[in-house]
């Protein structure tokens, strides 16, 4: 080939590599719709709540009741609802809002990790009631997510 001829060539060589990379995949990704938000969401909180269950449940068959004592009331819910719980919350984040609703999941998540976080301040109370969770419940059923209701 004659230096002309080079030149040329890696000149075009350059400009399909440019094309290639700039038609690549890149970021673009698309949104879920609502009601595939919904579904994979809801899914999520139920398979949270099946382990908080599952959990609770093998707890209470190999726990004698008369020797529980608030220590032991206290460690469930650190030790059995929430890490179910905060997995459902970091899926729900993971899926990505649909467009247009981000502040409205944003919102649910922001008030789940509130809960949460009053249920770790007052575990015995966490045990009786659902107060803790009031908001974030109204705002996921409001949004669909009847699932993710505790």
């Amino acid at each position: 080939m004659k230096r002309g001829s080079s030149v040329a060539f890696l000149g075009l060589l350059v400009v399909a590599m440019l094309v290639v990379v700039g038609c690549g995949g890149g970021d673009e990704t698309t949104a879920l719709t609502k009601a595939e938000f919904v579904k994979q969401a809801n899914a999520a909180c139920a398979e949270g709540k099946s382990e908080r269950e599952k959990d609770f449940n093998e707890y209470v068959k190999t726990t004698d009741p008369s020797e529980v004592t608030k220590a032991n009331q206290e460690s469930l819910v650190d030790e059995i609802f929430k890490p179910p719980y905060e997995q459902s919350i970091e899926a729900i984040k993971s899926l990505g809002a649909p467009e247009g609703d981000e502040q409205q999941v944003e919102a649910i998540t922001a008030a789940m990790e509130d809960g949460l976080k009053q249920a770790e301040a007052k575990p015995l109370v966490t045990l009786r009631t659902n107060v803790q969770f009031a908001k974030a419940n109204a705002l996921a059923v409001k949004y669909g997510l009847t699932d993710c209701v505790v």
